[in-house]
């Protein structure tokens, strides 16, 4: 399946797969892929988010992590702060390199919390863990998609990154991916992202 998404240019997320899966992808595929919306094991122990050597495995295809930053994968702190969200780009970063770090938040702004809590209740597991109420909070400041330019200028002002770089991960990088991944199947060619 890996190899024929790989033929017809479908992108391949891993990030709601098992480790075991995400390992087998690895291994099958001839494109980059991504993990769209996850975190570091290491910062935020959860099945979710993925241990160091998937992450820089992802990197060496040449896809891209996209930072996740819904309370229950981004930190212990069940009312994160924006700093915990940059700490998860800087650990990132040195991680894997600024080329492979993404954004995906997955705001749901629109969502009403009770109406996912009915969802998630009514499951035996969610993300293969055993389901209990999800209270799910975002960053201070990142409630809402409009959120994200506050994140962008504190990237900005951060150390070490230039504005090319913030770019990268505000989307330069997906598109990048999508750039390699995604082809006309009739043609075999990849899609322009101009």
């Amino acid at each position: 399946m890996v190899r024929e998404c790989n033929t017809l240019g479908i992108t391949i997320d891993v990030s709601h797969m098992a480790i075991e899966g995400v390992r087998d992808t690895l291994d099958a595929t001839e494109k980059p892929i991504i993990a769209s919306h996850t975190n570091p094991r290491a910062i935020r122990d959860h099945p979710h988010n993925l241990p160091d050597e998937e992450l820089r495995s992802i990197a060496a295809t040449g896809g891209f992590v996209g930072v996740f930053v819904l309370n229950t994968y981004l930190s212990e702190n069940p009312r994160p702060t924006l700093d915990d969200v940059l700490r998860v780009i800087d650990y990132l970063v040195n991680l894997v390199g600024i080329d492979h770090v993404g954004l995906a938040p997955d705001i749901m702004e629109n969502w009403d919390q009770a109406q996912f809590k009915a969802i998630t209740e009514g499951s035996a597991t969610f993300e293969s863990v055993p389901v209990s109420p999800i209270d799910y909070e975002y960053p201070i400041g990142l409630q809402s998609v409009a959120g994200l330019a506050l994140l962008r200028e504190a990237l900005q002002g951060r150390e070490g990154y230039t504005r090319a770089d913030v770019d990268k991960v505000f989307g330069d990088n997906a598109l990048r991916v999508y750039a390699e991944t995604w082809h006309r199947s009739d043609a075999g060619q990849p899609v322009s992202t101009d």
